[in-house]
């Protein structure tokens, strides 16, 4: 941002997540947890996304300048317009229910899950973090289910299945278990019933009755 003169300064806004990370870093805060109503919320996220070279300190004397905060505001507000098009269902910023997730945390769980950590950091916005993350849970879901599935299958020969009820889940059981739909079992065909079945079938094949 440049400062002097009567004109006020060319300030463009773009929130990355590296910005939110140092924005939690000078707030001692959870991203989640900012209230844009609040003066110095607000004046800690403009200077993290200004990129000054310059103290918090030293960047608060700028905003005693009215042209300069009225030009941030405008393209804060115009920025806001622009990305809560993409996060429905998002709250207003005003504070609320506390939540306990850092946005360093959940940024370093896509990293290290093999996301390219430049992307992540300079170039994926907030609204992009619902889909990523999702993504990768999706699929660190289905990995630990087939590492599960490959464990039952190998220990099944030695265990007695009649005590598993709810199957594979009893030796291993994840927490989004809970949140699948049961499925009711099929009663188990008895040896006697299935060669009864059988044998009209050749009856029927054969144009027997």
């Amino acid at each position: 941002m440049e400062v002097g003169g009567d004109k006020p300064p060319s300030f463009y806004m773009k929130i990355t997540l590296k910005d939110i990370i140092r924005w939690e870093q000078l707030t001692g805060k959870s991203f989640f947890n900012i209230d844009y109503s609040n003066e110095d919320d607000l004046e800690y996220l403009l200077y993290v996304c200004d990129h000054s070279e310059v103290t918090f300190g030293t960047f608060k004397e700028v905003f005693k300048n009215r042209k300069v905060v009225d030009k941030m505001l405008g393209e804060f507000n115009r920025y806001l317009a622009l990305s809560s098009q993409f996060m429905p269902g998002q709250d207003d910023g005003k504070g609320g229910e506390k939540d306990t997730r850092y946005m360093k945390d959940i940024v370093s769980f896509i990293i290290v899950s093999g996301v390219d950590p430049h992307f992540v950091m300079e170039e994926m916005e907030l609204q992009d973090l619902p889909l990523i993350v999702k993504a990768l849970e999706t699929k660190r879901r289905i990995s630990l289910e087939d590492k599960r599935t490959f464990t039952y299958l190998t220990m099944l020969p030695h265990m007695d299945t009649s005590k598993l009820k709810n199957g594979m889940e009893d030796i291993l059981s994840f927490p989004w278990d809970n949140e699948k739909p049961k499925v009711q079992k099929q009663p188990v065909m008895s040896e006697e019933e299935f060669d009864r079945i059988m044998e009209q079938y050749k009856k029927h094949d054969n144009g027997t009755t």
